[in-house]
Formats: C-alpha cells, sequence, structure tokens
C-alpha cells in the first residue's frame, strides 16, 4: 500500500512539474513598475468599540503576468511598497487625525496573486483581469508606540496595456483588496481579529511601464 502511494504521488509530481514546464514554453511574460496611490478603509474595535480607519498612502509597485500564448490564461503577481501620510480615526465619540509625512518609519506592503485572464482589444493594446488571495503588512509609530498588522484576504486586479513597441509598454490599473483577518501586535498585546470584528478595503491606483 505505501509503494503504491509513493508511485502515485511521483506521478503527480512529474504531471505537474511536467504542465508547469510546458506552461514557461508557451507562454509569454509581462513585467511593470511604476508609482501608485491608495487608499484604506479599515472597520474594527478601537478601545472596545466600533471605529473606522481611513488611510492615504502612496508609492511604487512592482507586477508581474504570464499568460499562455493560445488561452489567454495565466497567473499574477502584483506587490507594492508605501509610505503613509494621514491617517484618520473615528469613532462614536471621537475623530483623530495623525500625520505621518512619509516617513519611512510608516508604511505598509501588500502582495496579491492568483489567477488572471487577458483580453486583446487592438494590434497593441490589451485589458487584463486577475483575482486571489492577498496579504498586508503595516508597520508604523503612533503616540511613540510601534504597531504591526498583518491582514489576509481577497484581491481583484484590473488593468491596461498600451505597447508603444512590441517590447515596452504602458501599464494602468487598479487592484482592489478585501480582508477579513488581522494579526494585530503593539507594544502590550498580540491578537487575532476575524471578520466579526473586522474587514478593510483598499484601493490602489498604479501608472507604470513595462516590459514584454
Amino acid at each position: 500500500m505505501a509503494g503504491g502511494a509513493t508511485i502515485k504521488k511521483t506521478i503527480l509530481l512529474t504531471v505537474v512539474m511536467f504542465s508547469l514546464a510546458a506552461f514557461s514554453l508557451f507562454s509569454s511574460s509581462l513585467l511593470s513598475f511604476g508609482p501608485h496611490y491608495s487608499y484604506v478603509t479599515e472597520n474594527a474595535l478601537i478601545d472596545g468599540e466600533k471605529g473606522e480607519t481611513t488611510l492615504h498612502t502612496s508609492g511604487v509597485y512592482l507586477s508581474f503576468y504570464k499568460f499562455s500564448d493560445y488561452y489567454d490564461l495565466g497567473f499574477f503577481l502584483h506587490s507594492s511598497l508605501s509610505t503613509l501620510w494621514e491617517a484618520r480615526v473615528a469613532t462614536k465619540d471621537d475623530i483623530k487625525h495623525l500625520y505621518f509625512n512619509g516617513n519611512i518609519n510608516n508604511g505598509y506592503f501588500s502582495l496579491s496573486g492568483g489567477m488572471a485572464i487577458t483580453e486583446r482589444l487592438s494590434y497593441d493594446s490589451y485589458f487584463y483581469f486577475g483575482i486571489g488571495p492577498s496579504t498586508h503588512l503595516f508597520f508604523f509609530e503612533a503616540e511613540d508606540k510601534p504597531f504591526l498588522n498583518f491582514m489576509f484576504g481577497v484581491g481583484f486586479s484590473m488593468g491596461y496595456n498600451y505597447f508603444i513597441t512590441p517590447s515596452f509598454y504602458i501599464d494602468t490599473g487598479t487592484i482592489m483588496d478585501y480582508n477579513f483577518l488581522s494579526y494585530y501586535k503593539n507594544p502590550s498585546t498580540a491578537k487575532w481579529i476575524k471578520e466579526d470584528n473586522y474587514g478593510m478595503y483598499t484601493i490602489r491606483y498604479y501608472l507604470g511601464f513595462g516590459f514584454y
């Protein structure tokens, strides 16, 4: 029985490896980078009561897409690194404004990836879409205290490519995320926050250049 299970696993691994190799051989890669702007809305318990935090950030992104040459299907990875500029923290009884002024000690990293499709509009322009899991890491200081926040959810990518030459293009689009799970840490506490008491929405607009 153990030998049969090993053979099945070996066959499955071989099929997967050959499938990935075939996809890499008959596929096209696109790599782009540039600036982006993000708007973040987070709903969570703040000092025991429901509150909403909104953030304005800006930074740079790096995006990678790989599509089959025959079926316009593939996968994507989209990452970004941002600095925080302003935060508004609102509860039922209080509103606070925090200003970070682009300090490099205050920012966040995001990563989304998953399945993607592309649709050709003309000889030199394409739409593309992607959906898959996403994660974010916020790091910042407030009232002289360090904070870390990991978020997990799902992301949706939508963009447009315009090819200036056969191998160089303009890339623009947006990434939207919904995060339903968070790990929150500060000097006095560390805890998981689930969907009943947590939800974060982000939207990122980007414009950059890419290579085919």
